[in-house]
């Protein structure tokens, strides 16, 4: 915790650092298209190092192992529904959360210290959400919980699409890790009891691999939606795709699974082709 608290601080003098190189460096007509480019650039950087890791634990365990683990995506609909849902979902949020810069300093690059209060509130948001999952999925089921979480994140996005100031990015950025807990924490707690423990982490690794491969288009993207058509284009286009995630979770096994205390529907899934952990097969 003390190493991810010391990385967030990095980011707010960075960030105005490397933009105030750009200034003295790049020509104010290229400016536009320079900063898109590096905020793809980041996200794509950002993604390489998760799917690596991921990779490794997948994919460098015993390979029966992770040949069940794929099975078992498969094979359990809630959780290939999850892994679609998250990779589409990776195509809203992260586009403009990559362009953050550019959407809030423009092409010239002028960085205000609205940009720290938009992103602190994403992670109050977050920690906030974090608190009050536990409290809901008292009272209602994982899978309504989860709809519900990605209904109103579609809402937040539409936000900055009809008002793109700094009032409604710091509004959409604190819905959006609001909603993002209270969506992850069913998620996980529900994956839990569906996923044999032996298998858990290979699990894990393939529906964290597979979305995070999306970051780098969704950040390419989304820079060239801000640039060619605007903040407004942007936002509605990521909303729209919100609106699918959400009808995907709402519709999909995702959405009606665990009881109110969270319980998986049915027994864990255990390929029948499990190998034997103690020898043989």
């Amino acid at each position: 915790m003390a190493a991810a608290f010391l990385l967030g601080c990095v980011r707010p003098f960075s960030f105005p650092a490397f933009q105030g190189f750009i200034t003295e460096r790049v020509a104010k007509e290229r400016r536009a298209a320079m900063n898109a480019w590096v905020q793809g650039a980041d996200g794509t950087l950002g993604m390489l190092g998760p799917v690596a890791g991921v990779a490794v634990v997948t994919l460098l365990g015993p390979r029966p192992d992770s040949v069940a683990a794929l099975r078992m995506v498969v094979r359990e609909r809630a959780l290939l529904w999850a892994t679609v849902l998250l990779t589409l979902a990776n195509f809203t949020f992260p586009a403009a959360a990559a362009n953050l810069v550019y959407i809030v300093a423009g092409p010239d690059g002028d960085v205000p210290a609205s940009l720290a209060v938009v992103a602190a509130a994403q992670g109050l948001g977050a920690a906030l959400g974090a608190a009050a999952a536990p409290l809901l999925l008292r009272r209602f089921s994982a899978g309504a919980l989860m709809g519900a979480a990605m209904a109103v994140k579609a809402l937040a996005l539409t936000l900055p699409a009809f008002q793109p100031g700094i009032g409604a990015l710091i509004v959409c950025w604190f819905v959006v890790g609001t909603t993002t807990s209270t969506f992850i924490v069913p998620w996980r707690t529900y994956r839990q009891g569906a996923v044999d423990p032996e298998f858990l982490g290979r699990v894990v690794g393939l529906q964290r691999a597979i979305p995070f491969a999306a970051i780098p288009v969704s950040s390419l993207l989304g820079g060239w939606l801000v640039v060619e058509f605007g903040v407004a284009a942007l936002f509605t286009t990521i909303a729209v795709i919100q609106v699918f995630v959400w009808l995907g979770t709402h519709f999909s096994p995702l959405g009606r699974s665990g009881s109110s205390r969270v319980e998986a529907a049915g027994a864990p899934v255990i390929p029948a082709s499990q190998p034997s952990r103690t020898g043989g097969n």
